[in-house]
């Protein structure tokens, strides 16, 4: 349960964000697209491993590396990352999501894939995560003006 919540409480909370600095700065913004999407993909994951739950010889035979990290929250983040750049036509924001879901993929698939049970969870979040957080430095960074003149 938390995940689902978690995704579309961000999400909104997001949309809110955006829309608010948008206006502040006078433009419009489509976070609509963002918004719809991301809620979409939160809720087709959590159906996605529902149905993995009550069908495990599916999951046994499709091998537990890539089809988890498909099936993944990480990865519906960088799906709704990339339909952001869209609606935003951001090309840095769209390298950004497509390096995270290029990492989230290999995170999942290799850690999976390796057996490291009690690691595993972690890995696949933290390493994900960081990229998020080093991206999120980056566009802070790329901002001009840092001041504004008096």
């Amino acid at each position: 349960m938390y995940w689902p919540t978690a995704l579309v409480l961000a999400y909104a909370v997001i949309a809110a964000f955006d829309i608010r600095r948008s206006q502040a700065r006078g433009v419009g913004t489509r976070v609509r697209p963002y918004v719809v999407a991301g809620i979409t993909l939160a809720l087709a994951m959590t159906g996605s491993l529902v149905w993995t739950l009550y069908h495990p010889l599916a999951f046994t035979l499709a091998g537990p590396g890539l089809f988890s990290a498909l099936h993944s929250y990480p990865f519906a983040i960088g799906l709704a990352l990339v339909v952001l750049s869209g609606a935003e036509r951001n090309e840095a924001l769209l390298d950004l999501a497509l390096g995270y879901l290029a990492v989230v993929l290999v995170t999942g698939t290799v850690v999976s894939a390796s057996g490291h049970g009690g690691l595993g969870f972690p890995v696949q979040l933290v390493i994900p995560g960081s990229v998020l957080l080093l991206g999120g430095i980056g566009f802070l960074l790329a901002q001009r003006p840092w001041r504004r003149a008096a």
